[in-house]
């Protein structure tokens, strides 16, 4: 049996009624689905790197770890005075984590050690600049867009982003065509040195800003290796960039006569130091580095050093 076509009325009031349905559907559906959250605004940063950042897009962490360190291995961004100093990198302080109430733990895998313990207290964003993957400055840009999608400073890290760009381009200009290879080290001990090469944070910058690394050899997972004086021989055509701060009882040795001051790059005054740079950190940190590198080529070498 054919039923009978619907009146033109009777139409018309059914399809309202399955759109006000559909509405009402649709509303019940947004409202059931959890809102956005809101950005954290108490946070607390286990790594360096990772709240170097934070400072450089506008966000002022409540505690970071080994804040005097920080002062002196990191400098920049500086630190406002108010920030706790939350225990080590290694171990953070449980006990005063928890007095701050924070809404976030920023970290990188280095504390995973204290994961299960860190979560008691506030979700976890963790981040590594050092991977597997060795491509350090790669993942520090990445690690501005993520932590500006986070916090809700999208246009932070653009600007951020953009200026970071900036730099290189004028340590570029400022270089020109250098012709030499560059060393970059920082001294251990009277003895020893750090040289960083391939899967460094300054090897990546180096590259970006048109120089060559000189160094060839092995690295390890952070991308460095730790040499005897005695091995830069080898690269006795280089310009060596002295990473401070030098501990005090190899800078007085270095005055002295003996191995170092008979290297080539020594007696040809090819030696700068340059200011305190966080090797294993972020954008700001590759920027910093960028800068001083650019200066030092730009001037005469001197100091302790040379």
């Amino acid at each position: 049996m054919v039923s009978a076509a619907p009146r033109p009325g009777r139409d018309r009031a059914l399809t309202t009624r399955r759109r006000f349905a559909a509405l009402a559907l649709g509303l019940g559906a947004a409202l059931s689905r959890p809102a956005r959250a809101a950005a954290p605004e108490r946070v607390v940063a286990i790594d360096w790197g990772l709240a170097a950042t934070l400072l450089s897009l506008g966000v002022t962490p409540l505690g970071i770890a080994e804040t005097r360190l920080y002062r002196t291995w990191v400098a920049e961004p500086a630190l406002p005075p108010a920030v706790r100093d939350i225990g080590l990198r290694t171990a953070p302080n449980l006990e005063l984590l928890a007095t701050l109430k924070p809404d976030l733990i920023v970290m990188t895998r280095q504390s995973e050690n204290a994961r299960a313990l860190l979560r008691r207290i506030a979700p976890i964003l963790t981040i590594d600049l050092y991977a597997d993957d060795r491509r350090p400055l790669d993942r520090a840009l990445a690690a501005v867009r993520e932590l500006g999608t986070a916090f809700d400073r999208q246009d932070a890290a653009i600007a951020l982003l953009g200026r970071f760009e900036a730099t290189l381009a004028d340590a570029r200009r400022r270089i020109g065509s250098f012709g030499r290879p560059v060393l970059a080290i920082g001294f251990m001990d009277a003895r020893h040195v750090r040289v960083y090469g391939q899967g460094s944070l300054f090897a990546d910058v180096l590259d970006r800003i048109g120089l060559v690394n000189a160094w060839r050899g092995p690295t390890n997972a952070w991308g460095f290796s730790l040499a005897d004086i005695a091995e830069l021989a080898a690269y006795a055509d280089s310009r060596i960039l002295v990473i401070e701060p030098t501990p005090p009882e190899a800078a007085a040795s270095l005055t002295r006569a003996g191995l170092w001051r008979a290297l080539p790059f020594v007696r040809d005054g090819r030696v700068t130091p340059i200011d305190p740079v966080w090797a294993f950190g972020d954008i700001t940190a590759a920027g910093r580095f960028a800068g001083l590198v650019a200066q030092a080529l730009a001037a005469p070498a001197v100091g302790h050093a040379g």
